[in-house]
């Protein structure tokens, strides 16, 4: 009915490795030292306290041949501290989905975290809060995948990743904020099988919908405001429609400036045509062409088109025209404006001159009807006189 106790602080084993106890019920296990399980361990209760290694060496939650099935916690959050260095999940089952590290919020009243990350070091040199790596040979390869759905709502917003920036700059100097980055890289096997790589892919796709693979707005007071700012050349496949377009004319930046000679005989030289633009067959069909060059980068429409051949006007204005990697030419037709200007001021002094000779003419016309009336006066004159004195 009291407490059962060896006899002295010695240690007593209770049973034998060939004598073991079947079982032993206790309301408390109290143990200093090892305790080994041959089978398994089922708690009624809960853990009392943190479950914590016994120093702070780093200790595995399973291995790599005898993995956890489902971890469970209350919350998703994973501090990078002294006390969790890593966390790093592995599946390698060849289902058609696996996932290397699964989260699931289903409970939240307000917001909901499938998976938060933070990083908050001060000593860091980068900080990433969720950092995601992909790669594999033969498949495609995402570092981050966000998916979101929702109910067929009015008022439903869903947004497969959301990313958000903010920090307030310094006396010193303002700070640099991206809402999201991206970089992409790789070199290709060689000049003919070249690498494509996109900083940014971005698709959109539903039936009765507004579809839009990328859209941004921007707003601020006392600011500069770019819903995009690009550094290099826009390739747009398709048409581009907009309310308004500035390329950039200052003066200031301008050198060697010099007024344009001859464009109306340049403009004279120039041929407008109507065309149709070749089918996604006739690309592919083309010589020294790769197979998905066309598909990838022209998807040209089936209406009748107006417009001129580039290799025509490069012979007369090759300043409107550029040439890609692939050989392809293309015009800038906004700087046929300039050319169109000084060649529509050239006609207009060439009508101007036109209309001075003609009012030359016409004062010259002028001072000969005036003669000619003179004569004409003249000879009625004489007439009348010679009728008188043939009547006397």
């Amino acid at each position: 009915g009291g407490t059962l106790t060896p006899s002295s602080n010695g240690s007593y084993n209770l049973g034998s490795s060939t004598a073991k106890w079947n079982y032993v019920y206790a309301q408390y296990l109290n143990t200093s030292n090892d305790a080994t399980i041959g089978g398994n361990l089922t708690l009624s209760g809960g853990v009392g306290s943190n479950l914590m290694p016994s120093t702070t060496t780093s200790y595995n939650l399973g291995d790599n041949t005898s993995r956890w099935n489902n971890i469970y916690g209350r919350y998703g959050n994973y501090v990078n501290s002294t006390s969790v260095t890593s966390v790093n999940v592995t599946n390698s089952t060849k289902a058609a989905t696996t996932q290397g590290l699964k989260s699931i919020n289903n409970g939240a009243t307000d917001t909901g975290y499938g998976l938060y990350g933070s990083a908050e070091s001060t000593s860091a040199s980068h900080n990433y809060g969720v950092f995601g790596t992909a790669q594999n040979s033969t498949v495609q390869n995402y570092g981050i995948y966000g998916k979101a759905t929702g109910p067929n709502s009015t008022n439903s917003t869903n947004h497969g990743i959301l990313a958000q920036a903010s920090g307030s700059g310094s006396t010193t100097g303002g700070a640099t904020n991206y809402g999201a980055s991206a970089t992409s890289s790789g070199n290709g096997a060689s000049s003919t099988y070249k690498n494509r790589n996109f900083g940014i892919y971005a698709e959109a796709s539903g039936n009765y919908a507004e579809n839009y693979g990328i859209r941004a707005t921007v707003s601020g007071s006392n600011s500069t405001n770019y819903a995009g700012f690009f550094t290099g050349n826009v390739k747009i496949d398709g048409n581009l429609t907009v309310t308004g377009t500035y390329p950039s004319s200052d003066e200031r930046l301008k050198k060697n400036v010099q007024q344009l000679d001859g464009a109306l005989d340049k403009v004279l030289k120039l041929r407008g045509v109507s065309y149709y633009w070749k089918n996604q067959d006739e690309l592919k069909a083309m010589p020294n062409t790769m197979e998905d060059d066309s598909t990838l980068y022209y998807h040209f429409d089936d209406q009748k088109q107006i417009g001129v051949i580039a290799q025509e006007v490069e012979t007369i204005l090759p300043e409107l025209v550029i040439t890609d990697p692939k050989g392809y030419k293309a015009v800038d037709y906004s700087k046929l404006t300039p050319v169109l200007i000084e060649a529509m001021k050239e006609q207009q002094a060439i009508i101007e001159g036109q209309q001075q000779q003609l009012e030359a003419f016409k004062t010259d016309k002028a001072n000969l009807q005036n003669k000619v009336d003179s004569q004409q006066q003249q000879i009625d004159e004489l007439r009348h006189l010679v009728e008188q004195l043939m009547n006397k």
